[in-house]
């Protein structure tokens, strides 16, 4: 949603209905928003592979599997 609220920031600059370098620096803030949002969920990715990874047996601990 941050992508489309930059997007109608440009369109609404474009058509000179709101001042470019205000549009700019609410596309800056949004772009900082964008960027702890992105963060935010690659800490919760990062926190589930951590969790399911603790849960998993050793390798020495699974039965070997003869083919």
């Amino acid at each position: 949603m941050v992508g489309v609220e930059i997007g109608r920031l440009y369109r609404l600059a474009r058509r000179g209905e709101i001042d470019t370098l205000v549009a700019f620096r609410l596309a800056q803030i949004l772009l900082g928003l964008k960027a702890c949002l992105e963060s935010s969920e690659f800490e919760r990715r990062v926190a589930e592979l951590e969790a399911a990874v603790a849960h998993r047996e050793p390798e020495h601990f699974r039965p070997k599997v003869v083919a």
